[in-house]
């Protein structure tokens, strides 16, 4: 009698989720959204930037679809300088969808006080400082959380500004299953902030603490009180784009 060899559930799991391809998903992109936009797809493993140095240490966890572009409207230009990451003309954005759900998401979903405790931002060469206005939103395709957060480096901590601020939605699809993880990134800009720059204010405190100076500050106030509307891209047409998501659906 020839014996079973069993495979550990795990291992079994990871190899399944390799084999698969990336998922499929409908976005309407119309408007200040629809400039230079792109489509890419990757499988498990493979790398998410074509970077040597990035590259090999940012790959795909699960198979991964990303459509991304730029927002670009005439009145960007009137912050004069230039951006952190990107121009002030030209505010990039991407979308993404990942096989399978995500115990972190869920966790911010069902408990989290804040952005602070969700801890969901992450970069590739740099660290979340920041994280204003954390919501919980419901979608047509499922449930998740927003905040604004800006990634910095070099132990700096920044105020919102209009070269760092960006606007993400990390989210998990309502169907039994759970079948996939959201995850939306748009550069955002405010007409009462300074392009970054010399005179945008550093604390070299712990922004974690609720009580400190920078969460205090005039401009992270700013940030998390004024209406949806006050940013551009209107974090409210940004929503109205995420509601015509369809996980599953080809383009």
């Amino acid at each position: 009698m020839k014996a079973l060899f069993l495979l550990p559930a795990v291992l079994l799991l990871t190899s399944c989720a390799a084999l698969q391809p990336p998922p499929r998903f409908a976005l309407s992109i119309a408007g200040q959204f629809d400039h230079h936009t792109e489509r890419h797809t990757f499988r498990q493993g493979t790398p998410l930037v074509d970077d040597p140095t990035f590259g090999p240490i940012n790959r795909a966890e699960r198979p991964t679809a990303v459509v991304s572009g730029q927002s670009v409207n005439p009145s960007f230009v009137s912050y004069a300088g230039g951006g952190y990451g990107t121009g002030a003309e030209q505010r990039g954005w991407s979308v993404e969808v990942q096989l399978g759900t995500s115990d972190r998401v869920l966790h911010a979903l069902q408990t989290a006080k804040d952005g602070y405790e969700a801890d969901l931002g992450r970069a590739i060469n740099a660290s979340a400082r920041i994280y204003p206005r954390f919501t919980r939103k419901h979608f047509s395709w499922g449930e998740a959380v927003s905040f604004i957060v800006q990634y910095q480096n070099d132990n700096t901590n920044y105020v919102p500004n209009n070269g760092m601020m960006t606007y993400e939605v990390h989210g998990v699809t309502n169907t039994n299953d759970r079948r996939y993880k959201i995850r939306a990134r748009f550069g955002i800009t405010h007409p009462r902030l300074v392009e970054f720059g010399p005179r945008v204010r550093d604390y070299r405190d712990d922004t974690f603490k609720p009580d400190s100076p920078m969460r205090r500050d005039r401009d992270y106030l700013l940030v998390e009180r004024c209406p949806d509307t006050a940013f551009q891209p209107s974090i409210t047409d940004i929503d109205a784009m995420l509601e015509t998501l369809k996980p599953g659906v080809s383009q």
